[in-house]
């Protein structure tokens, strides 16, 4: 899952979205055997990766990672990394559902 996360959204933003500051985190995470990061951490990667995969079944890759990096609307106009660590889970699948829905008012 981190891996997957680590090319799709780069492990700065991954490392962000969960939480943490140093980068090397995201690195570690994705290999086996490694340091596993902090539950409340592990819950923000799974719920980004569902996010991740969503968008990317009803988008590109290059929408869903603009997507992630993008003031939203439906978000006060925060981005889903900053959202995602903040644990406003429940407006950030909103989001992503209103992007692939296309509705544009929030």
């Amino acid at each position: 899952m981190a891996n997957e996360l680590n090319k799709a959204l780069g492990a700065t933003l991954v490392t962000s979205l969960a939480g943490y500051t140093d980068r090397s985190n995201a690195y570690k995470w994705a290999k086996a055997g490694s340091a596993e990061p902090k539950p409340q951490a592990v819950t923000r990667l799974r719920f980004a990766h569902s996010m991740l995969t969503y968008l990317c079944e009803n988008e590109s890759i290059h929408v869903a990672r603009a997507w992630f990096m993008g003031a939203n609307p439906w978000l006060n106009y925060d981005t889903p990394i900053d959202a995602i660590r903040e644990d406003n889970r429940k407006q950030v699948a909103t989001a992503a559902e209103a992007l692939v829905l296309d509705s544009h008012a929030a």
